[in-house]
């Protein structure tokens, strides 16, 4: 992992073996950042993606190995108890062109990733909505 800082954007290469969520988690803890936009591509073939199921208030995920496009990683970085939490929705390809795509949970990289976040100059947390189950923003005036 290496990443350069440009004012208010952070670019950064990903490497063969980095894992996108830990590396993205890493970052933000050595930069202090409490919030910002996420946006990606690259190439994986170790990733689980999935989506929330809403009645169980569960994850379903979905493990695959092959070789994958990243098409689309989108997400923010807001901060839960002090601790980074991310919010991360990848779309990948195969060979084919076929998409699948959710929430992620991890993917490891087996090319290069390229990333970048867009810092924001504030603060988001997140709070457990009960009625839902999930982690949901909660804004400086409302915790």
């Amino acid at each position: 992992m290496e990443y350069q800082k440009f004012k208010d954007c952070i670019v950064l290469r990903l490497d063969p073996k980095d894992e996108i969520v830990t590396c993205i988690k890493e970052l933000c803890e050595k930069e202090k950042i409490h919030c910002a936009s996420i946006e990606g591509i690259g190439a994986t073939d170790d990733f689980e993606i999935g989506a929330y199921h809403l009645e169980s208030k569960s994850f379903q995920g979905n493990v695959f190995h092959f070789p994958a496009e990243i098409t689309s990683l989108i997400g923010n970085v807001t901060r839960q108890e002090k601790e980074v939490y991310l919010h991360l929705h990848m779309t990948v390809a195969d060979e084919k062109g076929n998409a699948f795509g959710g929430h992620l949970k991890y993917a490891v990289i087996n090319c290069t990733g390229e990333i970048i976040l867009r810092v924001i100059d504030g603060k988001v947390h997140r709070k457990k909505d009960e009625q839902t189950g999930l982690n949901i923003f909660a804004f400086e005036n409302t915790i």
